[in-house]
This record gives structure tokens, C-alpha cells and sequence, in this order.
């Protein structure tokens, strides 16, 4: 028997959900194909959805504003988390809150950036490793409201988000203080 990969929802997988409820919802709203407009990785044809009013054509919502909330509501709420405030999800989902986490020094964490560097100039150089005591991340806290909401994992966007919350915490060290601490024995029990 084959075990199957979890599915990831892509932006357009919601647009094309969200337009057919849009749809449904508005019986007098209709849906045009657009010449092949970039969505995702891909150029292909794309649905945008019109209503006539006063014997216009009005544009409801296309592809491009539709990522463009996305990519306004996603920067509100990293900028939310970056400074320490919890951003709650809605829909009983629960929340995201930045977490500081005491470091587990018995599996020492090997700094890869830290360690190439000092590299280029001691070719010979071990190893080094992350001594400080803590260390930030986004964690979920879950209501367990919704239907198998277990079975949902929460993986912030490795190449920009990360970036932006390390920055950040980098620039300004104080903005830990604004964060809930894990403390390791709490740590070790969520992870069992």
C-alpha cells in the first residue's frame, strides 16, 4: 500500500476554491477565462469573475487581486508576530505566537552559517555550534475545534518569512522579551 504524500494548498488552489463559492454564493456574478495570465509557477488560463451592474461590466475579482490580499494580509501577519503579538487565525483555528525556546544542550546544533565563514579563512577550523541558551521560532497553538485538526502542521515560508523574523531579532534583541517562553521541560513534553 502506497502512503501518500500530505497535499499543499497553493494560492491558486484557494482562488479557484474561493471563485466557485463566490459563484455559488451570487447567482448573478459570471466568470470569464483570462489569456493566459502567470498564476503560481505556471502561465496557463485563469478565471475571473465579473457582475453587471447598470449595464456594465464590473470586474468582482481576478487573479492578481486576489494575490495581492493574500500577500497584504501574510505581511500584517509576520509584521504582528516579528514585534510579539499573537495572530489569531479565526474560524477556531487558534492563533500563531513567536516563541522563545531554551536550547536542549545534550543535541548541540551545528551553525553551518557561522562555520563556513570562519572556513574561508581557517580552512581547518571545527565545528561551531549555537551556545545560546534559547532560540525563536512561530509556534500554533490549536483550539481543537476543528474537524481533525490534528492531523494540520504549520511550516512558516523558509525563504522570506525566516529571513524577515531572524533580521529582525538579529537588529533588535529586545524584541524577545516580547516573546512566550518554552521553558525546556514543557518543550520536551509537547514534542513525546
Amino acid at each position: 500500500m502506497l502512503q501518500r504524500k500530505p497535499k499543499n494548498h497553493t494560492v491558486v488552489d484557494m482562488y479557484k476554491a474561493w471563485c466557485a463559492q463566490l459563484l455559488k454564493d451570487h447567482p448573478d456574478y459570471y466568470d470569464k477565462y483570462d489569456n493566459y495570465t502567470k498564476s503560481g509557477n505556471h502561465w496557463g488560463r485563469i478565471r475571473v469573475i465579473y457582475k453587471k451592474e447598470k449595464g456594465q461590466e464590473i470586474m468582482v475579482m481576478s487573479y492578481t487581486m486576489f494575490r495581492l490580499i493574500i500577500e497584504m494580509y501574510n505581511k500584517y501577519a509576520a509584521e504582528a508576530i516579528i514585534h510579539g503579538r499573537r495572530f489569531d487565525l479565526g474560524s477556531g483555528l487558534g492563533y500563531l505566537f513567536p516563541a522563545r525556546i531554551e536550547r536542549n544542550f545534550r543535541r548541540l546544533k551545528f551553525d553551518v552559517i557561522s562555520t563556513m565563514q570562519t572556513r574561508k579563512k581557517i580552512p581547518d577550523h571545527p565545528p561551531i555550534y549555537y551556545l545560546q541558551h534559547d532560540y525563536c521560532m512561530v509556534k500554533w497553538q490549536k483550539l481543537y475545534r476543528t474537524k481533525n485538526e490534528s492531523v494540520y502542521t504549520f511550516i512558516t515560508a523558509k525563504q522570506t518569512f525566516r529571513r524577515e523574523f531572524s533580521a529582525a531579532n538579529k537588529q533588535n534583541p529586545v524584541l524577545k522579551t516580547n516573546y512566550k517562553f518554552i521553558p525546556l521541560q514543557k518543550n520536551q513534553q509537547q514534542s513525546a
